[in-house]
């Protein structure tokens, strides 16, 4: 048995998650899912909230498509992925899509302005205001990966600002080992986890040295209003084991903990759920699983902070933060 099994309780039960797929909670015992109702072409989809004591599902709106991306901070808007490629009009688009029925926010820009190959390379972040938001991709240029910051806000015009922060200075290509290659395909670079103000956005840059098999992680941040002259970042000392790559970083809701999913660099299948102050140094192995698809996972944190949801063998688990006592 898994370790990190030994502390978690299963609050969705295979049959029910076959059916049911969880987005985010909305409360400690509430839980935005989505029905997959296999009728029809393409797959119909209902959205809904489920009652974890009581297992009853309710349907208060019609959001008939799939979401994935960032809930806002009033619960009212999911900020959906942009498509990994362009699409047929070389516009590059984010929507926000509405819970309770409003019309979709989309926001545009058209793709001379980065080029043919743009990759997101962060998570969807809303600032405080609950109508912006913030994130990172990089495109390759002949001078190497260049960092830029989108951002969208909801009084103005409906177009994506861009700005540049410069280049990175990571290796952002695939390894060449074929484990970690598979790992670091489509793994952030950064985390955004805060903004005091609307302007300073703060957040964690990783970097893996591939030969060394370690993982090293920065305090980083920018304004808006300033762009890459803003840039700082700060080393922060986090002692993760060696040989474990970093796979994905959710913050708490309280922007103060870190979970952090890393797999062994050795093991094929293996992996370790870590959690941990944002500015370091104290780290905490929760426990360690077995997964073939770590996306699959959809680690997030409870609205407590307190705890952390995982998916695992079809079945939706919680986990309280805090490592196994023990015997």
């Amino acid at each position: 048995m898994d370790s990190l099994l030994k502390n978690a309780a299963c609050v969705i039960p295979q049959p029910k998650t076959k059916q049911l797929l969880p987005l985010f909670w909305l409360t400690e015992s509430r839980l935005l899912v989505q029905e997959r109702r296999p009728t029809g072409s393409p797959p119909q989809v209902r959205t809904g909230i489920l009652d974890i004591p009581s297992g009853k599902t309710t349907y208060p709106a019609s959001v008939p498509r799939y979401l994935k991306g960032s809930l806002s901070p009033n619960k009212k808007w999911v900020l959906c992925e942009p498509p990994t490629q362009w699409d047929y009009e070389g516009v590059l688009w984010v929507e926000a899509v509405s819970l309770n029925g409003q019309p979709t926010r989309r926001w545009t820009y058209a793709k001379p302005e980065l080029g043919f190959q743009v990759f997101k390379t962060s998570n969807f972040f809303w600032l405080p205001d609950g109508r912006s938001w913030v994130l990172l991709a990089y495109a390759s240029t002949n001078k190497g990966n260049l960092i830029y910051a989108l951002t969208g806000n909801w009084t103005e015009k409906p177009y994506i600002k861009v700005f540049p922060l410069g280049l990175s200075q990571d290796d952002i290509s695939p390894s060449t080992n074929t484990q970690s290659a598979h790992l670091q395909r489509g793994a952030p670079l950064a985390h955004l986890i805060d903004s005091p103000d609307g302007d300073l956005i703060r957040g964690i840059r990783m970097a893996h040295n591939w030969e060394a098999k370690t993982v090293t992680f920065h305090r980083w941040e920018f304004r808006r209003s300033q762009g890459e002259r803003s840039q700082r970042e700060f080393p922060i000392t986090v002692p993760f084991p060696k040989g474990e790559i970093v796979c994905e970083i959710v913050s708490s809701p309280t922007s103060q903990r870190l979970a952090v999913l890393t797999a062994s660099y050795h093991t094929p299948n293996q992996f370790f759920l870590h959690t941990l102050q944002k500015d370091g140094p104290q780290r905490a192995c929760l426990g360690t699983l077995t997964l073939y698809d770590p996306k699959g996972t959809q680690l997030q944190w409870l609205s407590s902070g307190k705890k952390l949801s995982f998916r695992y063998d079809n079945a939706l688990w919680v986990v309280p933060d805090a490592p196994p006592k023990q015997p």
